[in-house]
């Protein structure tokens, strides 16, 4: 009850009960309010002790990976999100986010299947249509990739990105065809 109408004092109160005997769940929550507060540093801290004394706990480790996503530490984040897969989290936005770290390591092959995951998880997420599209642009597959990219086009046809990316990808089918169609002639 003193959490919404008074974090601080809350935050207050925690600190001076947690110790080396707490409850995971004491951990969690007071590492949850500094991230709420942002108190990085302190979240950071807090998570990871909470991970390190209690290594099967899932949402720990998925708020880890969300604070070392907000810090830009993409192989931190990469490493605490998998772990809470590993631990049975079947949400579409921890694929979306390991997709997201994946893509943005050039690991284009596991990335789309994270991707994949997260939008048959989360379908109404187009964040992760569009990360897929990318992926797949990535690793060549256009004709996939120019499918959802007109897709994600349609559902917002003022963004001008997907609309380059679409014809992008046209384009490249277009020339593909065109070779192929000079070497059968061949």
């Amino acid at each position: 009850e003193l959490i919404p109408k008074n974090p601080d004092k809350a935050t207050e109160l925690l600190e001076a009960q947690v110790n080396s005997g707490s409850s995971g769940m004491i951990q969690m929550v007071l590492a949850n309010l500094y991230f709420q507060a942002g108190r990085l540093p302190e979240a950071a801290d807090a998570y990871q002790k909470c991970v390190r004394d209690y290594p099967e706990f899932l949402r720990a480790h998925k708020n880890l990976g969300l604070l070392y996503l907000q810090q830009g530490e993409l192989d931190k984040a990469l490493t605490a999100l998998s772990r809470s897969v590993e631990l049975g989290d079947n949400d579409g936005r921890t694929y979306g986010l390991i997709g997201y770290c994946l893509l943005n390591k050039g690991k284009f092959l596991p990335a789309e299947t994270a991707y994949r995951q997260a939008v048959l998880n989360s379908p109404e997420n187009l964040d992760w249509t569009a990360g897929l599209a990318q992926t797949l642009y990535n690793l060549a597959k256009y004709e996939e990739a120019l499918a959802l990219f007109k897709d994600l086009a349609a559902e917002d046809p003022d963004a001008e990105q997907l609309q380059q990316q679409a014809r992008a990808a046209g384009v490249i089918m277009d020339t593909a065809a065109a070779i192929m169609g000079i070497w059968a002639d061949v």
